[in-house]
């Protein structure tokens, strides 16, 4: 009975985690930097309640891609917290690990800010977003 209680807690808090990971994530993102074999034309990367997503436009071969949509999802593995973006753009359709997800006072307004990096095999995004 014990173990089944202990369980029971391990998942609750697994469970509530992951949604405190989804609510940080959720938001309106500022690409400040990257790296990567592709040119941003914008730089705005919105994620959504409903787990849809709003992606930067980018540079291709002196052409660009129209606003690109996609969905979204974070998991939990071997200890770390990962984001899976699918959409039909191949740069940024991959699965980023979270690094570095932390609220930090903004020197310059006194208030704070959200800084994320996510990291593929492919690509690093360096990212800001502004808390009300």
């Amino acid at each position: 009975m014990k173990n089944l209680s202990f369980l029971i807690i391990l998942s609750i808090t697994f469970i509530n985690s992951c949604n405190n990971v989804d609510n940080e994530v959720q938001g309106v993102w500022v690409i400040d930097t990257y790296q990567g074999q592709f040119q941003l034309l914008t730089n705005g990367i919105c994620f959504e309640e409903d787990h849809r997503c709003t992606l930067p436009m980018v540079n291709i071969n002196e052409r660009h891609t129209d606003k690109e949509v996609g969905s979204w999802k974070t998991f939990y593995k071997d200890g770390k917290y990962y984001l899976e973006i699918t959409t039909n753009n191949s740069n940024f359709n991959d699965t980023y690990e979270i690094v570095n997800l932390k609220k930090i006072k903004d020197a310059e307004t006194g208030g704070f800010i959200m800084k994320m990096t996510l990291v593929s095999d492919c690509s690093t995004l360096y990212c800001t977003k502004a808390l009300l």
